[in-house]
């Protein structure tokens, strides 16, 4: 009896020692646009290897540890999220390979609708077609305000903010406009 608890014991400790090995996750974004991820440690003893690439790129991920990961793109709004090793870990064992796969959706901005009559001039380089006006809808205005709750209402909706943070950023956006 004896023997079995050893090798029991011996087998329980050689597969935990199994799982605690670092991860590496590949990122990439869903519309291949080029981006750069900044990972930053939040908990555990070991930062992620490395803390900033372009994208596509694969990081490591020490066991214990969670980051904080942005991800930006020009034209699109910054994708922020938690990383843990234990997800990490999960979607290895889920999808099998060498190490998972992270790919990212970024929403793109929309750019500021051009009222019309408005009359600018491009920045050298820029072609006119392509240049915002300098009188496009001011901040402050209704269709910015509009636009700015729809967007905190899509990050909500994807699970990318929680109710509570929701809550506050909505009610910023509403004592911003209402407190002009």
């Amino acid at each position: 009896m004896p023997r079995v608890r050893r090798w029991g014991s011996l087998l329980a400790g050689s597969f935990a020692l199994g799982c605690a090995r670092p991860v590496n996750v590949r990122l990439s974004t869903a519309t291949g646009s080029p981006a750069t991820a900044h990972l930053r440690l939040l908990t555990g003893g070991e930062p992620p290897i490395p803390d900033q690439c372009p994208i596509p790129c694969t990081v490591r991920l020490a066991p214990g540890t969670t980051q904080d990961v942005i991800i930006e793109a020009p034209g699109h709004y910054p994708a922020h999220f938690q990383l843990t090793h234990q997800a990490a870990t999960a979607a290895k064992g889920a999808q099998g390979g060498d190490g998972p796969q992270l790919v990212v959706p970024l929403k793109e901005r929309r750019a500021a609708p051009v009222p019309s009559g408005a009359v600018g001039s491009a920045p050298v380089g820029v072609p006119p077609s392509l240049a915002v006006p300098a009188t496009a809808t001011p901040a402050g205005s209704h269709a910015a305000v509009k636009e700015r709750l729809m967007n905190l209402t899509e990050l909500r909706r994807h699970g990318l903010t929680s109710e509570k943070e929701y809550t506050e950023r909505r009610a910023r956006i509403l004592d911003e406009t209402l407190g002009e």
